[in-house]
Formats: structure tokens, C-alpha cells, sequence
């Protein structure tokens, strides 16, 4: 039987619930700045493009939201929306990924705003029975912008009190500002799976990802100043992610992404336990309880973290908690946040060809 005969399997409550979420992520006042998620292993394209098409299934559907710091004036707000799908080749084990990923962000007084419209692409090769490599690519276009109205600038002081009708004196040659962006990334994936199931019982489920991200390749001026320049650095994110089976029922999940940019930088990693309460076909559950952490250049947080995975849903939920000396304004309180995956997967007619069977 030929490929074009392949049956697919679509939810039409998961399209319902999950657009559903999309809705109310879109609602005024839902949005943020400044992308960094404390669930970074549930937002791939964010830490490396070469995490495109690196899945078990066919489609891709994930949104992230992210509320940061709500007790003081400068909050931040985050939103993705992503869709990313695989394209297999005549040549075996091997295939193409393409997708696209939404992101805004907002924060502070001045509704300082990123948009950003993302373009994926990648190539996934298998290298040996449970080896892969992953080469991706993201052209990314931004508008960035922000509100004066709510701003003071020492313009505004006439020795008494504030005049919100005085000029700010600032040469601002616009108040938002476009530009294009690239980025590349690779990824290295071990794994203990190495045949095409037709049920996936989760018998084999030990996994791991080396990697890199390499962002903004083209330094992209972010300047509202006319005739100045602000050049957005490279950002370089190594990152490890690792699932350990350690018997019928529990895994050990671990993972690490390092960032660096021009002088900046930040750690995050965390661990987790999962528990598979049913392996059944159709009726598979698993539970997953842990923390995350973040260190950088101003103190550090933590982050209880649960997951509940359902057939093909995940649900993450999360709340940072600040330890670093900002928690004077914020009461150690950061912000809670929520990750939504789904995954389309088709099943395959019988005799089975063969393709990258990614766990």
C-alpha cells in the first residue's frame, strides 16, 4: 500500500479547545515583554531552531503564556502561538520540517512592545538505528514600539511638580521601529527507540538532546533614535535535555539552557519525575512534578513545575518564585505560567515504510 493512502487521525475538540486558548491569549491587556519562558524546554523554538520538527508525530500545534512580576508597575506579559510539520522525502530516514511561530511581548509604562513573525525550517537526518542530527533555521520579522503618553522625561520637571504638556526633548525619530532577523541552530538527538511502532506502548522512552541556538545573526538595529545605532547582540544558547526510563512506570526528566549575550548571562535547569499512570493505547496518562531554577546577572528564582500529558495533549503549569534582591518590590512574587502542546499523529497503513521515528 502506498504512502498516499496514510490515514490521519484529527481531534476536532482538540482544535476547539486548544483555538479556544488562542482566543483568550489574544485579549487586550494578554500580552509582554522581554522572551524568556521558565518552562524554556516546552517553548523549542526559543531555544534553538533546530528544535523544529523534533517530535513523535506529524503536526505540532504549541502556546505559551507567561505573566511576570503583576505587583509592580513594569510587569511583563509573553505570549507564542507555533505550528510547526514535518515533510518526508523519497530518500529514507530522513525529512524536512517547516512551521511558524507568533510572539508578543509588552512590559512597563511605556507598553513597550515586540511582535515578532517567525519563519521555520529544518532538515532532520538519521545517522545510525538511534542517532539523529538536526540542522534549523528561523527569518524572523519584528516590530518593535512603545507609548509616550505615560512617560515623564526631565523635560516634564518646572521646579514644582510634573508638566505632562511640556515638550520630553527627545529626539525620538519614531516610535516604533522594523527589522528582519535570522538564526540557526543543531541539535544532536540519542534515543533509545529505533523502530516505527504502529501502537506506541511507551516501552522505550530514554531520550537525549544536545544542542545549540545561535539568534540574531545579523544584529539588527532596535534604535528610535535617528541617526544612532543599537544593535541587537548574538545571542548563543547551548542547552541539554535528557529523559531517563528508570522502570515501567518512572523517568527521571533533566534539563539545561545557558545564555549569553554581548556581556549577559543566564543559567536554567531543572529536574522532574514522571510518573506513567497508564501506558493503554488511547488511554495514556502521565503525571509530572518538579522545579526549575534561573540564575543570572541580578539574583536568582525558582519554579514549581507540573505537567500532565493525556494521548497526545501536555499541559505545563508553573510559578516563579524571586529570591534575588528584587523581591523587596515584588514579595518574591514573579509570575505564573502555562504551556499547551498537541500533537497530530497519523497512522500508518500497513506494510509500514520507513521514516525517523522520533520519540
Amino acid at each position: 500500500m502506498s504512502k498516499t493512502s496514510t490515514r490521519y487521525r484529527y481531534s476536532i475538540p482538540a482544535f476547539f479547545v486548544f483555538f479556544l486558548l488562542a482566543f483568550t491569549f489574544s485579549l487586550p491587556g494578554a500580552f509582554a515583554q522581554d522572551i524568556h519562558y521558565t518552562q524554556f524546554y516546552n517553548a523549542p523554538f526559543q531555544v534553538s531552531p533546530s528544535q523544529i520538527g523534533l517530535f513523535d508525530g506529524y503536526i505540532r500545534v504549541q502556546g505559551n503564556y507567561r505573566n511576570q512580576w503583576r505587583t509592580v508597575p513594569v510587569g511583563y506579559k509573553t505570549m507564542t502561538m507555533a505550528v510547526d510539520k514535518k515533510f518526508y522525502s523519497k530518500k529514507k530516514y530522513q525529512f524536512f520540517a517547516g512551521g511558524l511561530v507568533f510572539n508578543y511581548d509588552q512590559a512597563g509604562f511605556s507598553e513597550l512592545n515586540n511582535t515578532q513573525v517567525n519563519l521555520l525550517g529544518s532538515f532532520t537526518r538519521r545517522t545510525s538505528k538511534k542517532t539523529y542530527v538536526t540542522f534549523g533555521g528561523i527569518l524572523g520579522f519584528n516590530q518593535r514600539a512603545f507609548r509616550l503618553s505615560d512617560l515623564s522625561f526631565d523635560n516634564n520637571w518646572n521646579g514644582v511638580g510634573v508638566d505632562p504638556l511640556a515638550s520630553s526633548g527627545e529626539n525620538f525619530g519614531s516610535l516604533s521601529n522594523n527589522f528582519a532577523d535570522a538564526s540557526v541552530g543543531i541539535n544532536f538527538r540519542f534515543q533509545d527507540k529505533d523502530t516505527v511502532l504502529l501502537v506506541d506502548r511507551l516501552e522505550k522512552r530514554s531520550k537525549f538532546d544536545v544542542g545549540m541556538g545561535v539568534f540574531h545573526l545579523t544584529q539588527p538595529n532596535q534604535s528610535f533614535i535617528d541617526d544612532a545605532e543599537a544593535p541587537l547582540p548574538i545571542r548563543l544558547s547551548p542547552y541539554i535535555f535528557g529523559t531517563l526510563q528508570l522502570n515501567e512506570d518512572f523517568d527521571f526528566v533533566g534539563s539545561f539552557l545557558a545564555q549569553f549575550q554581548s556581556t549577559y548571562m543566564e543559567l536554567l535547569y531543572g529536574g522532574a519525575v514522571k510518573w506513567h499512570w497508564s501506558r493503554t493505547p488511547g488511554k495514556q496518562l502521565a503525571v509530572q512534578l518538579g522545579a526549575n531554577f534561573r540564575s543570572h546577572d541580578f539574583g536568582e528564582s525558582w519554579s514549581p513545575v507540573f505537567e500532565a500529558h493525556y494521548n497526545s495533549w501536555r499541559i505545563g503549569l508553573s510559578y516563579e518564585i524571586n529570591t534575588s534582591g528584587f523581591q523587596v518590590a515584588t514579595g518574591r512574587d514573579s509570575g505564573p505560567e502555562i504551556s499547551v502542546r498537541y500533537l497530530f499523529k497519523r497512522v500508518e497503513a500497513l506494510p509500514k515504510y520507513k521514516i525517523c521515528p522520533l520519540i
